[in-house]
């Protein structure tokens, strides 16, 4: 079948027919239904940045039949960032990123399924065509494309010519693996940001976090290399997320249960990058959006004695019946007055504090000065729980001693002990924090929440980072024991080393480090070269967030020749 209306589309020879479904002076979105008929249907979302002069077209087919879009007149490159299509002489670029994906979805907006497939490129008389394949039933064929109709040749050029630095590995968590933009359309469907590919055991969902962590990486990469293509990508991923925030401002995520339960830390770092979006551009509807999401993250905040205020890790703590679902250790504790379906998860509760700090600074008036108070005080309660330091610095003292001398030694005795005292540790735990509650060890160690789990991990590293950043933004000087002790800890156990490269949130050492660094005293940095030499070796990679995060932009600047030295012998100290 060929396709004329979505090569005219594709070409910009004729505007979607359709709807559109957000404008303003920088941005258009259209969505269009090109052919719909009994053996084909054909979908596009047309992302205009008006700016830019720059298209991102995402297409949709089902087709019992292959559907070929041929363009008269290309000249046709493939490279490692994908198919680039020149035409005009070079006035207009059409760029394939990626091959198609056949896709899944619910009735959710999840995605169930994602496999890859692949897309021809044919010589014919009337053109270049670029040829899709037939959808199986209950499957869509999907595929992006970039028209650049503006300074198409250098943009063609800058996918062509990568520096260092746009190369660089980073990876976070289990969830973030990104080696040069040609990764970053893995993400990218439907005009929207999903976390992951889905598998036998979880559907894939929109992901607020993910988008965040992308658009913080490509500013920086904008910053860094001056090309086009990054600003473009940093606004269609800043509107994806804009687009798609609810009337209520909650977004739901759905990623543990089919309750379509919500996030909050994704929550948050929508409400992140929206107030990025907008400090960067100054343009009110992302306030506007930013605004909305983090009120509905502070009407789910839960009253505790006190006066204090506790933000949730998701929506499923409201009740304890779905918070068993998917906690299935949980033990019910109403401590502070807390309700029991409610973990006290740190990490979440911090990174609220980050962002109501920021909402208190640009709306002084408004509530968030009053929550971060209230959160804050009921941080401080926490922190300052400190019954039974003998029975816990007991429980602690033959895991830590066990790390230590097994962090290079996997699969040896040692090794293998450590995994045995882990084991009793994580049944023990639960019992003491039970009777005598507390969250930050005599040792350094810090627990992930209160109820759910123990010993658990990477998480450790996970509220680390939070604390070093809520200092770094906030200087609240009561933490800075709290953070340097957990640091010395870390170091001094090789926790991270130990925990790699199963347990890949050990990488946020790193960002610690450089947090402190720059907020803490730089002596800090000494360390670093030799932790992301250790790290590396055992199987991490670099965090994106060392590079991207806004706090830490000034001292990134000052230290970008560390991380690309780390890729080659020489050795450079921060500064």
């Amino acid at each position: 079948m060929d396709a004329d209306r979505l090569t005219d589309i594709l070409l910009g020879v004729q505007p979607p027919r359709g709807r559109c479904v957000y404008e303003d002076a920088h941005f258009r979105r259209l969505r269009s239904g090109v052919i719909q008929d009994a053996a084909c249907t054909i979908e596009v979302c047309c992302d205009t940045l008006v700016d830019m002069g720059c298209t991102l077209l995402f297409v949709s087919l089902q087709s019992t039949a292959e559907v070929a879009v041929v363009v008269p007149g290309a000249s046709v490159e493939q490279s490692e960032q994908g198919v680039l299509a020149r035409l005009r002489e070079g006035s207009l670029l059409l760029w394939f990123p990626r091959d198609p994906v056949m896709r899944c979805y619910d009735a959710h907006g999840r995605m169930e399924s994602a496999r890859a497939d692949g897309m021809q490129v044919e010589r014919r008389p009337e053109g270049t065509a670029f040829v899709f394949p037939s959808t199986p039933k209950g499957e869509r064929c999907e595929f992006c494309v970039v028209r650049v109709d503006r300074q198409a040749e250098l943009f063609a050029q800058d996918l062509r010519m990568q520096q260092p630095i746009e190369v660089l590995p980073v990876s976070k968590a289990r969830w973030l693996r990104y080696r040069g933009i040609k990764d970053l359309w893995r993400w990218l469907a439907d005009g929207k940001v999903y976390k992951t590919n889905p598998s036998k055991s979880h559907r894939a969902w929109v992901d607020q976090q993910l988008a965040c962590t992308l658009y913080d990486y490509i500013t920086f990469l904008a910053e860094q290399t001056g090309k086009t293509v990054y600003r473009a990508m940093a606004e269609w991923i800043a509107y994806a997320v804009l687009l798609t925030v609810p009337d209520d401002g909650l977004w739901r995520h759905g990623s543990a249960t089919d309750h379509m339960e919500t996030h909050f830390r994704l929550q948050l770092d929508g409400a992140t990058l929206l107030l990025n979006h907008h400090e960067a551009t100054g343009r009110t509807a992302f306030l506007d959006g930013a605004r909305r999401t983090a009120q509905a993250v502070l009407d789910h905040a839960q009253p505790l004695d006190g006066g204090r205020l506790w933000f949730l890790h998701d929506t499923l703590e409201q009740q304890w019946s779905t918070a068993r679902e998917v906690y299935p250790r949980l033990f019910k504790s109403t401590v502070m007055g807390k309700p029991p379906g409610n973990t006290l998860c740190l990490n979440t509760h911090i990174w609220t504090l980050i962002l109501l700090h920021r909402f208190a600074a640009i709306d002084p008036k408004g509530p968030y000065a009053a929550a971060f108070d209230a959160g804050l005080k009921a941080l401080r309660h926490v922190a300052q729980w400190a019954p039974a330091g003998w029975l816990y610095r007991l429980l602690y003292a033959p895991y830590d001693a066990l790390v230590r001398g097994a962090a290079h030694r996997r699969r040896t005795r040692l090794w293998k002990a450590a995994r045995v005292v882990e084991r009793m540790l994580r049944r023990l735990i639960p019992i003491c924090k039970g009777r005598w509650p507390r969250l930050f060890m005599p040792n350094g160690y810090i627990e992930r929440d209160l109820c759910a789990t123990a010993l658990s991990g990477g998480y450790h590293f996970v509220t680390l980072r939070d604390l070093a950043a809520l200092y770094a933004q906030c200087r609240v000087e009561w933490l800075r024991p709290i953070l340097e002790r957990s640091v010395r800890y870390s170091l001094r156990t090789r926790l991270a080393v130990y925990l790699a490269p199963d347990e890949p949130r050990g990488g946020f050492l790193v960002d610690v480090l450089a947090l402190c660094a720059y907020a803490v005293d730089v002596g800090y940095g000494a360390s670093l070269r030799e932790v992301l030499d250790e790290l590396s070796a055992a199987g991490l990679g670099l965090s994106p967030d060392v590079l991207a995060l806004p706090i830490l932009r000034p001292w990134t600047r000052r230290n970008i020749d560390l991380f690309l030295s780390w890729l080659q012998p020489e050795n450079k100290q921060p500064s």
